[in-house]
């Protein structure tokens, strides 16, 4: 998808516990217990329950150490949408994980839910 619809159903998500996250050379992957994944090639962040940064994106070369492994075994409460520019993963320790959609070009984010790709 380009840009994030004010409509995006993320309903399917709330309740379910991060189970696996997946680190590939251009993309990172969340995989829930229930069924359904997230998976961007672009801009990611994790905010803490104050929504500071605590990590985010970065070229492999660059980082030193991923902070997004506080999320494992947490589950979403609820979601935010904030269209046309991102959405939120909202986790019960407070934790949230934003999804940028910017690029014009390429699909930088993709939700399969369980057993549909959208």
């Amino acid at each position: 998808m380009y840009g994030v619809p004010a409509d995006l159903d993320l309903s399917f998500l709330v309740g379910q516990e991060l189970q696996q996250i997946c680190l590939g050379p251009y993309d990172i992957q969340f995989h829930f217990d229930r069924g359904g994944d997230v998976s961007s090639t672009g801009e990611w962040l994790l905010l803490d329950h104050q929504g500071l940064v605590i990590d985010r994106r970065q070229e492999n070369a660059e980082r030193s150490e991923y902070r997004i492994h506080r999320l494992l075994h947490k589950k979403i409460v609820s979601t935010r949408i904030d269209a046309p520019a991102s959405f939120d993963l909202v986790f019960d320790d407070g934790h949230a994980l934003r999804f940028v959609d910017a690029d014009p070009q390429f699909e930088s984010v993709t939700i399969w839910p369980a057993g549909v790709i959208i």
